[in-house]
């Protein structure tokens, strides 16, 4: 009797460890599948990547420059218009002071005459 109860219980236990087993499988399976899947899927993404990769797209690059050769136009006439202005001559006075006390006045008044 101790005999079949320790068959009855090392029936229940390899059935109990057998359903673990095939329990952790059937959860190993299922893992295995969804990388199985991802991995599909990736390649299929590197796939496209790669046919993107083969034939590129020349860069097509539109810039408005009009502002920009506006403002050229106008420097180019503006330097036009003053080369063509007639130049003023340049007057130079050179005086030498003999008389101190002129020299204080004289000073004053051109330094009036420069600073405005």
């Amino acid at each position: 009797m101790s005999q079949g109860r320790n068959n009855l219980f090392e029936n229940e236990s390899l059935k109990m460890l057998l359903e673990e087993f095939i329990g952790e499988q059937q959860t190993n399976n299922k893992t295995l599948d969804d990388l199985v899947k991802s991995v599909n899927q990736l390649r299929g993404r590197v796939f496209q990547i790669e046919q993107k990769l083969a034939k590129p797209e020349p860069v097509r690059i539109t810039v408005n420059t009009d502002p920009m050769q506006k403002i050229v136009k106008e420097g180019i006439t503006t330097i036009k218009l003053l080369s063509a202005a007639k130049l003023r001559p340049l007057v130079r006075k050179f005086q030498v002071l003999l008389f101190p006390e002129r020299i204080k006045r004289q000073l004053i008044s051109f330094a009036k005459v420069i600073l405005g």
